[in-house]
């Protein structure tokens, strides 16, 4: 039976992060639906893809 994507942890979501240029930022998504949502992140208004330098983990 599909349910609706929920945050199952908002609390703790942090809306915007700022780190200096070079260092590494964690971001987390702790959500849950079925069929699983799909998460997407933006930097500066853009997609963020996996690459050499980004990892994305679900």
């Amino acid at each position: 039976i599909p349910r609706s994507p929920v945050f199952t942890r908002s609390n703790r979501m942090i809306p915007f992060v700022v780190k200096p240029a070079g260092s590494t930022a964690v971001l987390k998504c702790p959500a849950d639906g079925y069929p699983a949502p799909e998460i997407t992140w933006y930097k500066d208004n853009r997609l963020l893809k996996k690459d050499d330098r980004v990892r994305i983990y679900f």
